[in-house]
């Protein structure tokens, strides 16, 4: 074989297994979503376990490398890949594909989802997951025993992998394959690269690759005791801070934006891709910052982000959205860059060591957002702490490092850069942390956000309202003739309040069936008269608490119940008589949707197959009613497609609201029912506008969903 050919085994190894490290994990987190409600936290936990089992391939990838033989390497990973395809062929056998149930599971089961959905993909992913993890340290490690050019040229090769990996997906992937056909394919091209590795184990048995192998060890031995003899552990601290800081960010930016947008592929991609990109880039030579001006400018570059937090909320989606990632992509490539340069040179023995801290760094700054956050704060600090922290250990490498000979104009630039910056982000965190016209009254964390009661400091009627990860979900007056009368998105002026009061049952008195997707205050429950059933679908037991514990809506309306799940689960069921489900099965008049993660609709609720169900609950003259108020998503399209491909009718009802003193505000819903007569009520039709001039898109499904046609 030629050493061309050797190459090019190696090269395609690295390639392969890191596009498919990366392009599972949104696969199968999409698949898992619906599970756990459309949690942002899904996707953030769902990183920490890939990030934790590569940890666990790097530790398996060292003890290979440095403990045994070539040959005894070569017959064990070999087995552990024959175990596995075995392991995925018994899948495919007893649960219809590989790695995903062709049965997606019906709700979370345990009171710790956290644990159960490291659980589901361990089972469904562990495996060739795992094996996928070592490929990247132990092949380099044998490319170094058997070339002369530097293993990092692989590493860098990975990390394209996973950046076109995550870029095909929203692009490429998604919006043309089903997620069962992706997981099929996905497992046809793990038989592929294990084919591959085979070829590339055959080649590692070789008399010839073994003879070059034998001259390159007696060529590098002293070169490689040497440089492991000098490894301190000064050194591999270091290692591990520059690791663990840009994984912090990771996933305190994720985290950020799946809050405030949704939680959905592409918002989690993006950030990862920036991650990625770093390393591809630092460990290609790091061509960008190779001039200290670049870093800086990066730096400096953090101006706008600081400026339209605290400035404005009304910045097009996209510049919010870019500048949210400005801090992630200082840091990343930072120190990203610093740590190439204090990467081994030649030692075999320390090229998997360095791999493996670099593996336990990222671990101890997923784990801190992940895991430590949650019970350290009661509200989401991990973004405005990690840009803290970023520009002091930015400012440090920069400064002091040797390689870099700033001017004292430079210096001064960025002194004067930092404190606008830091200025800046304290005012972000005293707008939106310490909320002025609030006093805080609870908060409590959990899997589903921070949530948070607070009373408004003002001195009409005391007021107070329910806060989900900065978004409002309802409030209160505290005593006084406006106590029951429904405020905010939910007024008697809003499209729902329409819904309700110029329904035929309401107009004749007769008693009505209310459902409502998301709990908030429990607002919609004061408009409950004698006779009416009104069942809340609530999934965060934080919020339930909150809303029985500080609010009167649900104790003064007899007819109040609540579900704790998934909707669209609970829904299905108590439609198919589950024996999960002892609820009675209503047929509604009205039922609302306000299932907010984040500042949007969690996307499985928002799929053909959920306007199934609900269509399925509804009574004969009844009325869907989506709240699509947000900030950065127009959903308008895709409730009209739904409703266009569903044969239904459909209306837009944009309500304005004025803060004081009735405590209303700007809300916008879609209603829809079978027939237009049933919308024909005059009072809604002159406040409501047609779908007419709603662009048009393709529905969104539970195989299918797109976001950037309708990004505000």
């Amino acid at each position: 074989m030629t050493n061309y050919f050797t190459r090019a085994i190696f090269s395609f190894l690295a390639f392969a297994s890191a596009f498919l490290l990366f392009v599972v994990q949104p696969i199968i987190g999409k698949y898992l979503l619906p599970v756990f409600g459309g949690a942002a936290a899904v996707w953030t936990t769902s990183m920490l376990f890939f990030t934790t089992l590569l940890l666990i391939g790097y530790i398996y990838s060292h003890i290979l490398a440095t403990r045994l033989t070539l040959k005894t390497q070569a017959y064990v990973h070999g087995g552990v890949i024959i175990g596995g395809i075995l392991v995925m062929l018994s899948f495919f056998v007893f649960r219809g594909s590989p790695i995903m149930p062709d049965e997606i599971p019906q709700g979370v089961s345990s009171p710790f989802p956290i644990l159960e959905l490291i659980y589901l993909l361990s089972a469904y992913v562990g495996v060739p997951y795992f094996i996928l993890s070592t490929t990247g340290p132990l092949i380099q490690s044998w490319f170094l025993k058997s070339q002369k050019t530097s293993p990092y040229k692989l590493y860098g090769l990975s990390n394209l992998g996973s950046f076109v990996a995550l870029g095909a997906y929203p692009f490429v992937i998604e919006p043309f394959l089903s997620l069962g056909l992706q997981g099929q394919l996905w497992s046809l091209a793990f038989i592929l690269f294990s084919f591959v590795f085979y070829i590339c184990i055959a080649l590692l048995l070789g008399k010839k690759f073994l003879e070059t192998i034998n001259f390159r060890n007696s060529e590098d031995v002293f070169v490689a005791e040497a440089e492991n003899n000098s490894l301190k552990t000064k050194t591999w601290l270091v290692w591990l801070a520059l690791s663990a800081l840009p994984s912090f960010m990771l996933f305190a930016t994720t985290n950020h934006i799946l809050y405030e947008v949704a939680a959905m592929p592409f918002l989690w991609i993006l950030p990862l891709l920036i991650y990625l990109l770093s390393f591809a880039v630092c460990f290609e030579g790091g061509l960008l910052f190779k001039s200290p001006v670049n870093i800086l400018a990066l730096f400096v570059g953090l101006y706008p982000f600081g400026f339209f937090i605290a400035q404005s909320w009304n910045v097009v989606f996209m510049y919010q959205f870019l500048v949210y990632l400005l801090p992630l992509t200082l840091c990343a490539f930072i120190c990203h860059r610093k740590l190439y340069t204090l990467r081994p040179k030649n030692s075999d023995v320390n090229l998997t060591k360095f791999y493996l801290f670099v593996a336990l760094g990222g671990i101890i700054g997923a784990s801190f957002v992940s895991i430590a956050a949650p019970f350290l704060f009661s509200d989401v600090w991990e973004f405005p702490i990690g840009i803290a922290v970023t520009l002091v250990v930015s400012a440090y490498i920069i400064y002091s490092s040797k390689t870099y000979s700033l001017s004292r104009i430079l210096k001064n630039i960025g002194v004067g850069a930092t404190v606008i910056i830091i200025s800046l982000v304290l005012v972000y965190v005293l707008k939106n942390m310490a909320s002025p016209n609030f006093s805080l009254v609870q908060k409590v964390r959990s899997f589903y956000g921070a949530t948070k009661i607070l009373k408004e400091n003002s001195a009409d009627e005391e007021f107070i309202v329910v806060k989900n990860n900065g978004i409002i979900h309802g409030g209160q007056f505290t005593s006084g003739p406006k106590k029951n009368i429904p405020n905010l998105y939910f007024n008697v002026g809003s499209g729902i309040g329409y819904a309700i009061r110029t329904h035929p049952k309401r107009i004749a008195h007769k008693p009505m069936n209310i459902g409502v997707v998301g709990l908030g205050a429990g607002t919609l429950a004061a408009y409950c008269e004698n006779g009416d059933r009104v069942r809340f679908y609530e999934i965060d037991p934080a919020m339930i608490k909150m809303a029985q514990k500080h609010f009167t809506y649900l104790r003064e309306c007899d007819g109040a119940e609540i579900i704790q799940g998934d909707a669209r689960i609970s829904l299905f069921r108590e439609a198919g008589g589950s024996a999960s489900a002892s609820n009675e099965v209503l047929l509604y008049d009205v039922f609302a949707i306000d299932a907010f993660s984040g500042d949007a609709i969690p996307v499985h609720l928002l799929t053909k197959e959920a306007l199934s169900i609900y269509r399925s609950r509804l009574a004969p003259e009844g009325i869907l009613a989506f709240q699509i108020t947000n900030g950065f998503v127009d959903l308008k399209p895709v409730l009209k497609a739904l409703a266009r491909d569903s044969g239904m009718y459909g209306l837009v009802v944009h309500s304005y609201g004025k803060w004081y003193p009735d405590r209303t505000v700007e809300a916008e819903w879609i209603l829809l029912a079978e027939e237009k007569k049933f919308l024909d009520a005059p009072e809604l039709i002159s406040r409501s506008v047609s779908f007419q001039a709603v662009k048009d898109v393709v529905a969104w499904t539970d195989n299918y969903s797109a976001l950037f046609p309708v990004l505000k």
